[in-house]
C-alpha cells in the first residue's frame, strides 16, 4: 500500500494498493525517499519504529451481534465489574474481547462514530472485506487486554513526540482509524477507504 500524506476528499490520505509477487521484488531501498509535501501537522508520515506482529483473536463489535447476544454480553460485563470492583462494566466485551484497536491486517471493522453498514464493490457488488486498519493508537482508554506486555510501563528515557500508545505517531482524523476494504472477487476492482 502506498499513500499520499495529504488529506483528500474523504479527509483521509489517498491510498493505492499494488499487488505483486515477492519473488519479483528487486533490490530493496536502504534510504527511503521523503515526501515532498505532507498534511499540515505531518500526521500521515510514520516515525520509524519497531514492528512486533502478533496473531490475536477478536470478535465482532457488539452492534454487529444479534441484540439478545449483545445484551447478554453487556450483563456479563456488568457482573464481572460487580465481582472485581473494577473494569469497564457492561462494555467489557467491547473493550477487552471484540475489535482489537491499532494497526492490523484483516479482522473486524472498528466502528466508532458510524454504524456498521454493508459496503459493496462498485464493479461487481460483492461485499467488501477488511484488508488493513491503520489506527491512531494501539489501544484506547477502555482497553487493558490489548496493551502489549512490553508497553505497560512508561519508557525510562526521552521519547520526543512518540508515545507508548502511538509509536509511529500517525493520527487519522481526530484520533480515529483508517480502514482499507477490498473486493474478494478481484484485486483489480477498486478498494474502499473508510474513517471510523
Amino acid at each position: 500500500m502506498l499513500w499520499c500524506p495529504l488529506d483528500h476528499h474523504n479527509w483521509l490520505p489517498a491510498a493505492r494498493l499494488v499487488w505483486r509477487n515477492a519473488a519479483s521484488v528487486g533490490e530493496l531501498l536502504t534510504d527511503f525517499p521523503e515526501p515532498a509535501d505532507v498534511e499540515h501537522y505531518g500526521n500521515y508520515v510514520p516515525e520509524p519504529c519497531v514492528l512486533h506482529p502478533e496473531v490475536v483473536t477478536e470478535y465482532p463489535a457488539p452492534h454487529e451481534l444479534p441484540t439478545e447476544l449483545a445484551e447478554r454480553l453487556h450483563g456479563w460485563g456488568e457482573g464481572r465489574q460487580k465481582d472485581s470492583g473494577a473494569g469497564p462494566g457492561g462494555a467489557y466485551y467491547q473493550y477487552e474481547l471484540s475489535v482489537s484497536p491499532g494497526w492490523k491486517v484483516g479482522g473486524w471493522g472498528p466502528w466508532s462514530f458510524r454504524d456498521p453498514s454493508p459496503m459493496h464493490c462498485e464493479t461487481c457488488n460483492a461485499q467488501y472485506k477488511p484488508l488493513l486498519t491503520i489506527g491512531s493508537g494501539e489501544w484506547d482508554g477502555g482497553s487493558g487486554s490489548w496493551i502489549p506486555l512490553e508497553d505497560r510501563e512508561e519508557p525510562s528515557g526521552p521519547t520526543g513526540l512518540r508515545t507508548r500508545v502511538n509509536p509511529p505517531t500517525v493520527t487519522i482524523g481526530r484520533g480515529y482509524s483508517m480502514q482499507i476494504y477490498i473486493c474478494p472477487t478481484s484485486f483489480d476492482h477498486p478498494h474502499l477507504e473508510v474513517m471510523q
